[in-house]
């Protein structure tokens, strides 16, 4: 069973960078410590809808975690904007966006 977030949420639900997860499995209990694992891992396993269960465990983090330049920053990027432009719409140099985008995705915009 897995979780998948909307483009950079990851971090602000895991509490580590993106760049850190890129191309490995990562298991839960390296995140989040082995008693947090365990008691969600029981949970899961006794539950009707397991995977809403391993969701609500991280909805909460990603509210009160999430960067807000996150969100227009990735709007721009769908939309195609060149990097300067999402840079200085976001109050960035392209340099602090590319690493606030290593952070968010794991990888540059």
């Amino acid at each position: 069973m897995g979780l998948r977030f909307a483009p950079g949420q990851a971090p602000a639900a895991l509490g580590v960078p993106a760049y850190g997860l890129v191309d490995d499995v990562v298991e839960l209990r390296a995140i989040v410590g082995d008693a947090r694992a365990r008691r969600l891992g029981e949970r899961v396993a006794e539950a009707r809808d397991p995977g809403r269960i391993l969701e609500a465990a991280f909805v909460d983090h990603v509210a009160s975690r999430d960067d807000t330049l996150r969100a227009p920053v990735v709007e721009a990027l769908r939309a195609g904007s060149v990097m300067d432009t999402v840079a200085g719409s976001a109050g960035l140099s392209v340099r602090q966006l590319h690493r606030r985008s290593r952070y968010w995705f794991g990888y540059g915009p």
